[in-house]
């Protein structure tokens, strides 16, 4: 563990992106438990400044600071994206050791039910859901709403993963043994799908920051709540890149665009030193 842990913090790579994650998380969370307003409250400020010292990220049309809301934004979209991950990579796990180790007749329901699943476009079904509830949803549960939806494909690719391990002596023996399915997965499935945990958490926390961003530019979302996806959806509607107001998408956009590249270059660079070099080994 300790050569683990100091070849991670020797890789420059690793601790730069590692300190711009830390420094948008804090932007993200800490940073707005600071603010005596709230940031989306409209005209609290001059209207449609350019980026100065006063307002670094410049002023929306709307009288709000972008460098205040940015975090708001930001904050809400990662907490609705960090609740689908956990919540799809749980589901998936589930059926897809359900629709492997489960008797026949149970395995070949459930894995009809996931290549259904598959089938449906999730999108559209996020849309109607959310725009249908979108009064009485909550950020949590929206984000509950986004892992119900996007377990899907993670679920196929378990389903194929417990099979190849199921073939294995060890498995067989707890099996003829009489142990029981929950004791299988527990001690001798998940040492071995610890490391695609992580990297499906991460495939579908991304997934759903792009839908959430999507949805929210069509207008399908909750609209009063500031995300990422809601701050370009009114940028929008009041025609901001028209009237040369670019500071009101550009700066929401680049901190979620530079959040997700290093979200993605820790959780590879974890990938590789921690994983990949001890299976070299």
């Amino acid at each position: 563990m300790n050569l683990i842990l100091k070849e991670l913090f020797t890789n420059i790579k690793f601790i730069v992106w590692l300190f711009i994650l830390v420094f948008l998380l804090i932007y993200a969370f800490i940073y707005p438990q600071s603010f005596s307003v709230n940031p989306a409250r409209w005209f609290q400020v001059p209207r449609a400044l350019p980026p100065s010292s006063d307002f670094p990220f410049g002023t929306t049309l709307l009288g709000q600071d972008v460098f205040k809301l940015t975090p708001l934004a930001l904050s809400n979209t990662l907490l609705i994206s960090f609740i689908a991950g956990a919540i799809g990579v749980l589901i998936a796990l589930v059926l897809g050791f359900i629709a492997s180790f489960a008797s026949r007749i149970i395995n070949t329901i459930t894995s009809i039910f996931i290549d259904i699943m598959c089938m449906i476009p999730g999108a559209p079904i996020l849309m109607i859901i959310l725009y249908a509830w979108r009064d009485k949803l909550t950020m949590p549960m929206i984000g509950l709403i986004f892992g119900a939806i996007g377990w899907t494909f993670s679920a196929r690719i378990y389903k194929g993963l417990f099979e190849g391990l199921k073939t294995r002596l060890y498995i067989a023996t707890s099996q003829y043994s009489g142990l029981g399915l929950l004791h299988i997965m527990v001690k001798d499935v998940m040492p071995y799908v610890i490391r695609f945990l992580m990297v499906n958490f991460i495939d579908i926390t991304i997934w759903a920051i792009g839908n959430e961003v999507t949805i929210s530019v069509f207008g399908a979302m909750k609209m009063d709540e500031v995300t990422i996806g809601t701050t370009i959806h009114w940028a929008l509607q009041y025609q901001a890149l028209h009237l040369g107001i670019w500071w009101w998408i550009v700066f929401p956009v680049l901190v979620l665009i530079i959040t997700v590249t290093s979200i993605y270059n820790v959780t590879i660079t974890i990938d590789n030193i921690v994983f990949v070099r001890r299976t070299k080994i």
